[in-house]
């Protein structure tokens, strides 16, 4: 029989029974998709069946940041085709809407649901799983000449009596703080966290048999979940005292135990991570049993770094992708935001971190909302339903949630809520020994990160929506491109340039400020405030910047981190076009002179905010402080004025992408759809072109005309002096406007002139390290001196703030740690070899 013959014979016998086959299976199928349909739509009309959950209850209602737990009529939600109201306020009702709909809350709050039971605590499944995770890039082999070294070649051999004086007063703090008895007894409540973040400086300083009752005394405690007492976990402060602690105590000493219960702590900290961005939420009340949230709305921008450089070095030594890809998505939204805000290549103080834009009514009239896959139904604070489009970005913060309006104005410093993204940025290079950028995802090798192919499509199929709603709305069209090759045109270095070169531009200032020996420039790094009006027609963005002089004591950091930055890109990098100032090494050096004479002048009292008077004669070099002309400028109301001044325009220019300042004249001419700026450069007129595209070298952006507008100045009148002198403040010195919360035990001034050593090898910066030493002790005998000649080691804290308080752990974690490494060898912990984080904590570089 040929083969022809047998396959119609066995198709004449099946024929009937395949058919049979077939008619079930479509009925099989059409049933299934109907049931989806059905589900589909109680969705979308607010009436999900009502499922039961007794896996527990709870007999407090929820308040979500909002005193009346019972809107009014208006704000409850009421079906198209139903006659059932919901009240979103009703628990039950919450939490099961939560199951399927995102809070979407302006900030973290303490009442944001009732508590899990314990054994729910344990396990956790996460609502927005990751599809694809960034690959953890392979350190390449770098050849010598490649090499970048951040110490300089010479010897830094140590200073024994000064090694000496700082263990001895370690050992000193140690005993009278009693970390291992405190956390001991307090292991029920918390975690050791004081402990675990001094055990790195316990180990430097030799205690090896103390260090590992410390050890020990960890390894007791389960850190896979915190202690029921810990209500809320700040989680930038539990990556820096307790993840960088157990990592760096493991890059010293080795013990795996250290290194197991690193990998828990991470583990939980990823919980915060669960969001629909994949952007953590920094104040995380773990026990909620409302577990689909958005990050909050308002958010320290540089806090959501912190994570960066322990997450990266967690993923090197556990080899898993996880820990990177959190670090990576966090740097992929910064680097589509380089152009949301007023000062491009920045991000202000506080951010929106949820990325969520919310539709207007007349938006979700007309049906957008179910035309996006990035558009998704939230629950506000108010108990009523929202849409959210997810830009993928982060978004200007508004002071009044739920507002479609835009804040007022951006404020920009240079403090503990914007100096990590700059810091993190450099050390994550020196950290993979510049052969991988955090930003564009570009490696020397060929294992560079993977692209979020979930997160890229959804944002390309979304695009022509987002366009069409932009530019209906008068907004500016996101100007992110991806070049031809799919390759970010945004990098690190590009980053940099601009953030630094705005720096240098808007926030730096001579005050007036008392002489000091050897005619030093005292410079300090004040904030800003910025408005903008965004011009479609001509593709420009018209930005007022105000200067404020209230200075953070954070940004005496800075001086050590550009100090750093200029051995980490000692040419400006690969890309020769973006290179950092030249100016940057002077830059850091007056910084860190200008933060050691502000102690000096203070007797070691730091205050962590101070507002001064700019120099008003900068240019001749007048600037020392005159007590008499400042009592004269107050008597003549020159101080009397509200900060809310309307702005007056004082001087403007336009701020391109080739990093060159054009003197702006603000006529106009629209040709072709290519916009064409008069301008006068070097005494010249001529054409200025801005065409909307991009290539591998550079991108296009916007024309930026920067306007300054009025100073903020402090509001004084001649009844807060008596002559030269303040009437409630007789300890503030003249030249100072306000002095806040000053501490004796900061790190921030001694951390900047440990790196100025470490990367100079200049004897000046040790000396004025021992002279700040020498202060800090002089000052600390005096303020905490007892009878018989005995002294405590005790924070400075004013006007009653707190009184016979512990000691805080960054007094061992940092400003004896920073001391400690100054006057050690140059080879303990060098520079080439570890990288210290934004908490003093050590990682080493593989």
């Amino acid at each position: 029989m040929s083969i022809a013959r047998l396959v119609y014979s066995l198709f004449r016998r099946v024929r009937s029974v395949l058919l049979l086959f077939i008619t079930i299976s479509l009925l099989f199928y059409y049933t299934f998709q109907n049931e989806i349909d059905i589900l589909n739509s109680y969705a979308v009309n607010d009436s999900l069946p009502s499922i039961n959950n007794n896996e527990y209850s709870t007999d407090n209602p929820p308040n979500l940041e909002s005193p009346d737990l019972h809107p009014s009529t208006s704000d409850r939600i009421t079906t198209d085709n139903s006659n059932i109201d919901l009240d979103l306020s009703d628990p039950a009702t919450l939490r099961e809407k939560n199951k399927y709909f995102p809070l979407l809350l302006r900030e973290s709050s303490d009442q944001i649901g009732s508590n899990l039971p314990i054994s729910s605590l344990l396990t956790f499944k996460e609502k927005y799983p990751v599809l694809f995770e960034h690959s953890l890039p392979s350190q390449v082999s770098i050849s010598q000449d490649d090499t970048h070294t951040v110490q300089p070649a010479m010897k830094l051999p140590p200073d024994l009596d000064m090694v000496g004086k700082v263990k001895g007063i370690f050992m000193k703090s140690w005993d009278q703080e009693k970390l291992l008895l405190k956390s001991n007894l307090r292991k029920e409540t918390t975690w050791p966290i004081g402990l675990i973040d001094s055990l790195d400086t316990l180990y430097l300083c030799g205690e090896t048999e103390i260090f590992q009752d410390a050890v020990n005394l960890v390894a007791d405690f389960d850190f896979r979940v915190p202690p029921l007492a810990m209500e809320v976990v700040d989680i930038p402060d539990t990556i820096s005292r307790v993840l960088e602690g157990l990592l760096s105590a493991y890059e010293l000493s080795m013990d795996k135990t250290l290194i197991n219960k690193a990998k828990q702590v991470a583990d939980f900290i990823l919980r915060s991570f669960d969001t629909p961005n994949r952007i953590p939420i920094l104040k995380y009340f773990w026990k909620s049993d409302l577990k689909k949230r958005f990050p909050d709305r308002t958010a320290p921008s540089g806090q959501l770094t912190t994570m960066s450089l322990a997450f990266i070095r967690l993923s090197q030594l556990a080899n898993l992708n996880k820990y990177f890809d959190a670090v990576e998505r966090v740097f992929t939204t910064i680097r589509q935001s380089y152009d949301v805000f007023d000062m491009d290549f920045m991000l202000p103080d506080v951010v929106d971190a949820s990325g969520c834009q919310l539709l207007t009514p007349e938006e979700i009239e007309k049906g957008i909302h179910i035309k996006g896959s990035s558009i998704m139904k939230s629950i506000n604070k108010d108990f009523k339903y929202v849409q959210c489009q997810q830009l993928g970005t982060f978004l200007k913060s508004s002071t009044i949630d739920n507002s479609q309006q835009e804040p007022l104005y951006q404020t920009y410093g240079v403090n503990e809520k914007t100096i990590p993204i700059l810091e993190n940025l450099f050390k994550i290079s020196d950290l993979f020994k510049s052969s991988y950028d955090i930003l564009d995802g570009s490696s020397k090798n060929s294992n560079a990160a993977l692209t979020n192919t979930n997160v890229d499509t959804d944002i390309e199929a979304d695009n022509e929506l987002v366009e069409k709603r932009n530019l209906s709305n008068d907004v500016k069209k996101d100007s992110t491109k991806k070049a031809t090759n799919s390759k970010s045109v945004v990098n690190s270095q590009m980053f940099l340039t601009y953030f630094i070169s705005h720096l240098f531009k808007f926030m730096t200032f001579q005050p007036m400020f008392p002489s000091q020996t050897g005619n030093e420039k005292v410079k300090f790094l004040g904030s800003i405030q910025t408005k903008s009006q965004y011009i479609p027609t001509t593709n420009e963005l018209n930005v007022t910047v105000r200067r404020s002089y209230d200075v953070s004591l954070e940004s005496c950091r800075l001086g050590g981190i550009l100090g750093l930055s200029s051995r980490v890109y000692p040419q400006g990098g690969p890309n020769g076009k973006y290179i950092l100032p030249s100016s940057l090494l002077e830059m850091s050096e007056t910084i860190t002179q200008s933060c050691f004479a502000l102690m000096r002048e203070l007797d070691g009292l730091a205050p962590q905010r101070f507002k001064l008077d700019p120099c008003t004669d900068e240019t001749k070099g007048n600037c020392e402080f005159n007590s008499d002309i400042k009592s004269r400028r107050i008597i003549d109301r020159e101080y009397d004025m509200f900060a809310n001044d309307p702005d007056t325009e004082m001087e403007g220019w336009n701020h391109v992408t080739n990093g060159e300042d054009q003197k702006a004249k603000r006529n106009v001419i629209i040709e072709d759809r290519t916009t064409k700026t008069k301008s006068i450069k070097d005494g010249t007129s001529g054409d200025t072109e801005s065409v909307a595209t991009s290539n591998d070298d550079e991108i296009t952006q916007m024309h930026r005309v920067f306007t300054f507008g009025k100073d903020i100045k402090p509001y004084i009148t001649k009844d807060d002096i008596i002559g030269s002198q303040w009437k409630n403040h007789l300890d503030w010195p003249f030249w100072a406007n306000k002095l806040e919360s000053r501490r004796l035990l900061d790190s921030n001034i001694i951390e900047s002139i440990f790196y100025m050593y470490r990367i100079s090898g200049d004897q000046k910066w040790r000396n004025m390290g021992k002279e700040s030493f020498k202060i800090l002790m002089k000052k600390m005998m005096k303020l905490n001196s007892a009878a018989k000649g005995m002294w405590q080691v005790k924070e400075f804290y004013e006007s009653g703030e707190k009184v016979n308080n512990d000691l805080p752990s960054y007094w061992f974690s940092r400003t004896l740690k920073y001391y400690l490494l100054l006057f050690s060898d140059g080879d303990v912990i060098s520079l080439d070899k570890y990288v210290l984080t934004q908490a003093g904590h050590i990682i080493k570089k593989r």
